[in-house]
């Protein structure tokens, strides 16, 4: 009797938190214009030609790049892919709610696709993109859900792919390059400052620790894996954990805040994150393919001598 007595509790419960939660969306979204950016108790301070001050309108988004894997690098067309998390955090007071008129709900979700895709989105979204992306984050990143909060905030995160245009930097030693750099600005689009300042979230970027979450992770991390101190690091090359690593990892990734100003609007600023993703190449790449591929034993002698000097190899088609 107890058991179907808390089944019953349980269960009006969850028809009360459906009725609540209904009610909550409907008087969130009354009149809510998702195009106008949100009302915030901004305290962020830029840089325009008059001075520093603060806006009185719109709110601060803080932005932070979780970056999971390598997916490709493609020196020839200046390509670069990442697989990642786009997280973003901001104030909305419009979006803040008394819990207690709403039986205690204190986080509700909103459908969140993109600023330019208004049919697929219930509220405003941030104006904000990498300026060198090759392919629009838009297309390349999962629609999501945000999280709202009862006093205003809102948090948004999106898993996809960054497909980056890079000025790669490093290639002055190729094809022996360990390393490789590649700058990534990201900030908005057609919202300034004004309305739209930007912060370092958690300080802006994470790399994903693929050596302690290997199993899931599909690593391009694999300098970082415990076999790099052991005498015979190799060894496994036959291992499935091997055949999982990539040519390029992500060594580091730091954050700057920058802002900038235009001729146009000297008291307009558009604040930017300068993101520096560095690469780092796998040693152990090259050893798994060869040792995959070995090469085959002379059949005679010579099949094994070398060319004479000044003479022309001619390889089989």
């Amino acid at each position: 009797m107890l058991a179907l007595l808390l089944s019953l509790g349980l269960d009006n419960a969850y028809r009360e938190y459906a009725s609540h939660a209904t009610n909550l969306r409907s008087a969130l979204l009354n009149s809510y214009d998702k195009m106008i950016p949100p009302v915030s108790n901004r305290t962020d301070v830029y840089e325009s030609a008059d001075g520093g001050k603060t806006s009185l309108a719109g709110t601060e988004v803080g932005v932070n790049l979780r970056v999971f894997k390598v997916e490709s690098v493609d020196t020839a067309s200046s390509h670069l892919k990442l697989k990642v998390w786009f997280r973003m955090q901001w104030s909305d007071l419009r979006l803040a709610w008394d819990p207690a008129e709403f039986g205690g709900i204190t986080q509700t979700q909103m459908r969140a696709a993109a600023i330019t895709i208004d049919q697929d989105s219930d509220i405003w979204l941030p104006d904000i993109q990498p300026y060198n992306a090759g392919e629009a984050v838009a297309s390349t990143l999962e629609p999501s859900v945000a999280l709202v909060i009862s006093d205003g905030t809102v948090y948004w995160s999106r898993p996809g792919i960054l497909d980056i245009l890079c000025k790669f930097r490093g290639l002055n030693a190729f094809p022996f390059h360990r390393e490789l750099r590649c700058p990534i600005d990201v900030g908005g689009w057609m919202l300034s400052g004004t309305f739209q300042g930007i912060s370092l979230l958690d300080g802006g970027s994470t790399v994903y620790d693929a050596v302690a979450n290997e199993d899931s992770s599909g690593s391009s991390c694999a300098a970082r894996n415990s076999g790099a101190h052991s005498s015979a690091p190799f060894a496994d090359a036959s291992s499935d954990r091997l055949d999982r690593y990539a040519e390029w990892h992500v060594g580091n990734i730091s954050a700057e805040l920058r802002s900038l100003t235009y001729p146009c609007c000297p008291n307009e600023p558009w604040p930017v994150i300068a993101y520096d993703v560095r690469l780092t190449r796998e040693q152990t790449f090259f050893v798994r393919r060869a040792s995959a591929h070995p090469s085959p034993p002379c059949e005679a002698a010579s099949e094994c001598m070398l060319p004479a000097r000044g003479a022309v190899q001619l390889l089989p088609a």
